[in-house]
């Protein structure tokens, strides 16, 4: 994932724009909370930034 952290992000928030907009946004908290986790996510997938250690991609 490494170098496409932006891609994923981009593609969180369209897939919750999709969902949002399917349910008439009744989920819009749930969603966002969501979408917020899967972003952090997809940010500590380089490795962990306090300590320096880098996860290798798998």
């Amino acid at each position: 994932m490494h170098g496409h952290e932006d891609a994923a992000r981009d593609g969180i928030e369209k897939a919750g724009d999709f969902i949002g907009d399917k349910t008439g946004d009744k989920f819009k908290d749930q969603i966002d909370g969501a979408e917020n986790a899967a972003s952090s996510f997809v940010d500590g997938l380089g490795g962990n930034a306090a300590s320096g250690e880098v996860t290798p991609n798998q």
